[in-house]
Order: C-alpha cells, then sequence, then structure tokens
C-alpha cells in the first residue's frame, strides 16, 4: 500500500528530496553566496571547517534563503589543494620515518640474530673441545689409576721381598750363631 493519496505521486512525496543511491541527506545543494564583510557576528570565532580551517562569514543571495547570514567553509579549491599537498608530504614524511625506523630495526634485528648465530657456533666448537678434553682426562684418569694400582702392587712386591730379606738375615745370624758356639 502506497504512503501517498491518490492524487499524489511518488516524486511528490516527503522522500523525493533524497539522492537515490548517492546519500542520504535531503539538502539540496549550498546556494550563491558571497562573502560578507560587514557580518559582525561571531567575531574572534574558533569554530573550524571539516578542512580544519577556518570558517568563513557568507550571504546567501539566491533561491529561499536570500538574505540569510550563515558560516560556512571559505576554502577554495587552491587552498584546499595547498592543505592536501602539506598533509600528503607529512604522511610521505611520516612514512619515510617509519620506514627508516623499521629498515633500522630489521638491520639490528638482523645483526642480532648474525651475532647469536656466531655465538651458537662458538658454543658448539667450545662444547666439542671440552668434550676431546674430558675424554682425554679420562683416560688419563684411567692411566694413572692403573699406575696407582701398578705402583700399590710393586709396593706389596717390595714389602715382600724386604720380609724375606729379613728372614734371611735372622736365617744368617742362626747359622751365625749355631756355627760360632
Amino acid at each position: 500500500m502506497p504512503s501517498w493519496s491518490d492524487g499524489e505521486s511518488s516524486q511528490d512525496s516527503l522522500l523525493s528530496d533524497f539522492d537515490y543511491g548517492h546519500g542520504l541527506s535531503p539538502r539540496k545543494p549550498i546556494p550563491k553566496t558571497t562573502l560578507d564583510a560587514e557580518f559582525t557576528g561571531y567575531d574572534d570565532c574558533d569554530l573550524r571547517c571539516n578542512h580544519d580551517m577556518p570558517m568563513y562569514k557568507f550571504v546567501c543571495f539566491e533561491g529561499e534563503n536570500t538574505g540569510r547570514r550563515f558560516l560556512a567553509c571559505g576554502c577554495k579549491k587552491k587552498e584546499l589543494e595547498k592543505k592536501n599537498m602539506e598533509l600528503h608530504k607529512q604522511v610521505g614524511n611520516a612514512l619515510e620515518y617509519v620506514s627508516e625506523i623499521t629498515s633500522h630495526d630489521l638491520e639490528l634485528e638482523v645483526a642480532k640474530r648474525e651475532k647469536a648465530e656466531q655465538e651458537v657456533i662458538s658454543l658448539r666448537e667450545e662444547k666439542k673441545r671440552l668434550k676431546h678434553e674430558l675424554t682425554k682426562r679420562r683416560k688419563t684418569d684411567d692411566e694413572c689409576s692403573t699406575l696407582k694400582e701398578e705402583k700399590k702392587r710393586l709396593e706389596y712386591y717390595v714389602a715382600e721381598l724386604l720380609k724375606q730379606s729379613h728372614a734371611q738375615k735372622d736365617k744368617m745370624k742362626k747359622i751365625v750363631e749355631i756355627c760360632g758356639e
């Protein structure tokens, strides 16, 4: 069921002012205006437009609003292009700075990684050297323990020989005593 009466068409409805597919604002384009030098309202106004530029005072001279005064963006295309170029330069400079920092950080990370890899390699070589030294020491310890055992055995033999020597001397003394009597 349509929302208009039989005498109206869809073009006469309240929604006919909307731009179909282009936006949701029913406002008509801003009429031709001129800068109003005599307009004294909002002196020293700190209001800014969407472009972050100061607002200008205008007077409408066509359409329904003829004679009305209002604040609007006074940016001219050249001013907007200049502001846009400044913003592009600032963004470009920021991107260059970020790129430099990123590349510098990347270089530092690469340098740290290479240094860490060198340390890992040197530690592996040190580990191999220490293992080799440890096996040498174990062999030396085994040889030392073998030599200690052999020394003990030789001391035992020397002690046995000394006992036998003393026993022989005692026997010789007894024989000398027997013969000397």
